[in-house]
């Protein structure tokens, strides 16, 4: 992972809240649980050694409980009156494990942890599966830790981080919908009022150009009617009705406007939301299981990521540079992991060369000062060559810490 995406990741794992202790108090306040709710377990505390990847978890077992205080009597009927709920902690045995890349890739299975040997007890291996979220959440607490991210956790995480941008586009798309609701409404209030006048004008010029009933009803209702239907009336309606079409053409003219910029931004949104989707989906599928063995590598890779992997004898050419001091150090092994352990424990120097510059160095974080990589090779002669080159190639024996430049 690039160090950017570990912070954003690290970033994303401290903003999520734990879920568990959550649940379990709305199931008792939803569940009809009398006196004793489901035992429930938690993680207490976690020690972990960076250069030997061994993990102690410390957990404890919670009951929770409460009792009839008495009862009471109403309508015949008794009912119970239960005490606060109450909690009585025990802690089980520590549970200590080897966090090696392929272990961190299977955490969550426990069949695999109870096959391969990684815990000893069945209830241990199911309580190591179910938590595995919350381990590599307590584990991963900085930037410097992204090496222990397995593959599994990171796509759920960028899941969640798809998920999360996503519904924020998608709360701002709502608010743009619901504008144009507010202004399709508002439009469809112009057309009613406007057509309700329409058919008052339309209605009283009909009465008036039926000139026989129109004067029956005005003699029948003492003049009530022809004063309700007047002429003067009637134009003061037209001329309201005249100047409500040219308003309500303007407002409705500037209401779809906005309805266009409004689905317009509707549709920047959509492409955004479609976008986010492709280039985390693009994100998940490039997303690598943590590599198990060391193999031929042109890049570099960092010192402490080797206790994570599997031993496998390797015969060839090393080099291990100070990322500080851009120096380098070339050897040969006929077992080159062997060699590099000999060299280190971990990510510290056992051998006096490199461990004056590494207690000397301010490089942080210091467990990635020295980094390595190994060429495969077979044959006595293309070590000494190729020992030689490299030697050369980084002039190593000068400016670096080789004593000798190569085996002649």
């Amino acid at each position: 992972m690039k160090a950017r995406d570990v912070v954003a990741i690290v970033g994303l794992i401290s903003s999520l809240i734990p879920q568990r202790d959550r649940d379990f108090e709305q199931a008792l306040a939803s569940q009809n649980i009398d006196t004793e709710a489901p035992l429930r377990y938690q993680l207490r505390d976690l020690e972990f050694v960076d250069h030997t990847r061994v993990l102690k978890l410390t957990f404890v077992k919670i009951r929770t409980y409460r009792t009839v205080e008495r009862y009471v009597q109403r309508n015949n009927e008794k009912f119970k009156i239960y005490s606060d709920w109450k909690e009585k902690e025990t802690k089980i045995p520590a549970i200590t494990l080897k966090l090696t890349n392929t272990v961190l890739e299977n955490l969550r299975d426990a069949d695999y942890l109870m096959e391969n040997i990684v815990v000893k007890k069945r209830d241990a291996a199911d309580l190591v599966s179910d938590f595995a979220f919350d381990i590599l959440s307590k584990l991963i607490t900085d930037p410097d830790k992204g090496h222990l991210m397995p593959s599994w956790m990171e796509k759920e995480l960028l899941t969640n981080q798809m998920e999360q941008e996503i519904n924020s586009i998608e709360i701002d798309k709502a608010v743009y919908e619901a504008a144009i609701a507010t202004a399709t409404d508002k439009i469809f209030k112009l057309e009613s009022e406007r057509n309700n006048l329409d058919q008052r004008v339309q209605k009283m010029s009909g009465i008036r150009a039926q000139r026989v009933l129109f004067i029956f009803l005005s003699i029948f209702t003492l003049g009530i009617f022809a004063l309700i239907n007047s002429t003067k009336r009637l134009e003061r309606l037209t001329t309201q009705l005249c100047e409500l079409k040219q308003e309500s053409a303007k407002e409705t003219d500037n209401l779809n406007q906005k309805i266009k910029s409004n689905l317009d931004v509707i549709d920047q949104l959509i492409q955004d939301i479609n976008k986010t989707k492709t280039d985390y989906i693009k994100n998940i599928d490039q997303v690598q299981p943590l590599s198990d063995y060391v193999t031929n590598s042109t890049d570099f890779v960092l010192l402490k990521h080797l206790t994570g992997m599997s031993y496998s004898k390797i015969k060839g050419v090393y080099i291990i540079r100070n990322k500080e001091l851009d120096k380098v150090y070339v050897g040969q092994s006929k077992d080159v992991l062997k060699r590099l352990k000999d060299h280190f424990t971990g990510t510290q120097p056992k051998n006096i060369i490199f461990a004056e510059d590494y207690y000397k160095s301010n490089f942080e974080p210091k467990d990635e000062l020295f980094e390595f990589k190994i060429e495969a090779l077979e044959t006595k002669d293309e070590l000494d060559k190729r020992e030689m080159e490299l030697i050369s190639e980084y002039d190593a024996f000068n400016n670096g810490y080789n004593k000798t430049a190569g085996n002649v």
